[in-house]
């Protein structure tokens, strides 16, 4: 799970953030741009009009983002993009206060809210009006006029309206109190101040993906449009809960909290803790499931051993005999090695 939150190529940087594109993104973008092309209600004209103006609102959305931790002066290291804007991952950033965190997190659906009062406000001044459904819409979104019909996003006032339905989608997405959207990372921030004793974010994001997926599936049993859409943002939830879950029972550690403790603020946190409760029996099941994490871990540990010292061979063999010397699988194993720590280096924040 942690390579899939990191899956993602370069874009550049921005006032010392790197900004990178997730692959789902990618992936969502060309399956969209596909479908106009084949598409018999539409063009490939409509399709890039749709894709600019996907791309200014996610735009927006970021530099919201961006404004407001500059102004906090807080720093980002790196961003990943994807339809719905910033994949948030669990863990907090040293230095950030709970009311800091909230804000920087809220930014954004406030931005693509103002976005899409404005092109709402804009579309009536050339009376149309925009889509707020955000599941029984046309496929780009264009403004509907009075008698009913649709205005291409090709026009003005129909690509404004596109700009406008992509926000809205955004700011409803994003209010969405679950990991990776940025309203899950606003109630982790809330709950840092509110509930220092308990953690309700994993169960606040299980709610919300059992929610998303109950009404996905009545959507789907209905033949109603954006069935997918809401299974699909379920099953995200669920897989970042999983991994936060697995990381903690693994590790005692998300990002720079270890062991549920924040130590950006020095060791004196630990005298402000909550006094130590006796824990919780632990179930057979959930045994079952640490002896599983333990033992795989123990795996994942040998394996990166064996590695390690099957290379310090190789490269010994290169230092005495030569590159020629090796052997197809030896050059094999040299360049799968050289990759994955290239990808390591990549997908960590410079």
């Amino acid at each position: 799970m942690a390579d899939l939150l990191t899956w993602s190529v370069p874009l550049g940087r921005w006032r010392d953030t790197q900004y990178r594109l997730h692959y789902i993104l990618i992936v969502f973008a060309t399956l969209r741009l596909l479908e106009g092309l084949v598409s018999e209600r539409h063009n490939p004209a409509d399709s890039v009009a749709w894709a600019v103006a996907i791309a200014l609102a996610l735009a927006i959305h970021e530099l919201a983002h961006a404004l407001v931790a500059e102004r906090l002066e807080l720093h980002r290291p790196i961003i990943y993009l994807w339809p719905l804007g910033d994949l948030n991952r669990p863990g907090s950033t040293p230095g950030v206060t709970p009311r800091e965190q909230m804000l920087v997190a809220l930014a954004g659906p406030v931005a693509s809210l103002g976005l899409a009062l404005t092109a709402m406000i804009s579309l009536a001044m050339f009376g149309a009006r925009m889509q707020l459904d955000p599941f029984g819409g046309t496929t780009f979104g264009q403004p509907i006029r009075p008698d009913g019909t649709t205005l291409g996003p090709l026009t003005f006032a129909g690509w404004v309206g596109c700009l406008g339905h992509a926000s809205w989608l955004l700011a409803l997405a994003n209010l969405i109190p679950a990991l990776p959207f940025d309203g899950g990372s606003a109630v982790r921030g809330w709950q840092r101040t509110t509930f220092r004793d308990t953690d309700l974010s994993p169960y606040l994001a299980r709610a919300a993906a059992v929610i998303l997926g109950i009404a996905g599936l009545f959507r789907l049993y209905f033949t109603k449009p954006g069935a997918l859409s809401l299974l699909a943002i379920a099953l995200v939830i669920e897989l970042v809960v999983r991994w936060e879950a697995r990381r903690l029972e693994e590790t005692g550690q998300l990002g720079d909290e270890l062991f549920g403790y924040d130590f950006s603020q020095g060791y004196t946190s630990l005298d402000s803790s909550a006094p130590v409760v006796r824990p919780r029996r632990e179930s057979a099941l959930a045994r079952w499931h640490r002896r599983r994490s333990e033992s795989r871990r123990r795996r994942l540990v040998a394996r990166q051993s064996a590695d390690e010292k099957r290379l310090d061979e190789i490269l010994d063999k290169i230092h005495r005999e030569g590159r020629a010397a090796l052997t197809t699988e030896e050059n094999r194993f040299l360049v799968q090695q050289s990759q994955r720590k290239k990808s390591h280096r990549s997908q960590s924040p410079e």
